[in-house]
């Protein structure tokens, strides 16, 4: 299966492409692509694929590509740009005023104000999606609103399970790829062990296996059936 192969025509959906694809396959040939998708195309977007570009999807390099692992976590990235900078946490925002004299950011704390404001929260608060309790005003041009509502958000989760040691094998990127069934499932699993210095799995599932696994359930629900796919995968691997 190639990009050029599923994106040849016009720019489609991401379901249309591979949909088309599909048409000449059965069997094992048809179980390996509906893998193939759900590990290497739904954890990259985590995006329905009936909305999905085709074309956005294929562009991307894939997991792992240049992936690099950062010891001591990006904590450190944040203390370096965060010196000689006043930044104050808990303070939750609920209206933001600007115009030409500056802008101001306002909550229940009080207010501040600014000559610059950089703001960087979720697209669907810019939506206009109040649920947070954000309110800008004036709102946002126009344009912006119609652009930003062809945006779409994907769903991507993980689960981190730590572990007395490290059982599963070491690979060069950190990845282990391992399909259970029914599928979606956990497909893909990050190793970070070398990165945290302690024996830590990360399951990563995403659009409708997101849904399925996480939707209305409690953490310890999620992380119970994450541990149950290691166990299959360690049932397998030694039978």
């Amino acid at each position: 299966m190639t990009a050029r192969r599923l994106t040849a025509a016009a720019d489609c959906s991401l379901h249309d492409a591979v949909t088309a694809y599909a048409a000449g396959l059965s069997g094992e040939d048809r179980r390996a692509l509906d893998r193939a998708v759900e590990a290497a195309l739904a954890l990259e977007s985590g995006l329905d694929p009936h909305r999905a570009s085709a074309r956005g999807v294929f562009g991307e390099p894939g997991t792992g590509s240049g992936d690099r692992w950062l010891p001591g976590g990006y904590r450190q990235l944040v203390a370096l740009l965060a010196e000689g900078v006043t930044v104050l946490c808990e303070h939750p925002v609920q209206l933001i005023r600007h115009g030409r004299d500056g802008a101001e950011v306002v909550g229940r704390w009080g207010a501040e104000r600014c000559d610059r404001l950089v703001v960087t929260v979720p697209v669907p608060l810019l939506r206009g999606k109040h649920d947070h309790g954000l309110v800008m005003t004036p709102g946002l041009p126009r344009s912006h609103a119609r652009a930003l509502a062809r945006i779409g958000t994907g769903i991507v989760e993980k689960v981190l399970l730590r572990y007395p040691q490290r059982w599963w094998p070491a690979t060069p990127g950190g990845y282990l790829w391992w399909f259970d069934t029914p599928l979606p499932s956990w497909t893909e699993w990050a190793d970070l062990t070398d990165g945290l210095g302690e024996p830590v799995l990360a399951l990563l599932t995403a659009g409708a296996a997101a849904r399925r696994l996480h939707a209305g359930r409690p953490d310890q629900a999620v992380a119970a059936d994450a541990h149950a796919a290691v166990v299959r995968y360690a049932r397998a691997a030694s039978g």
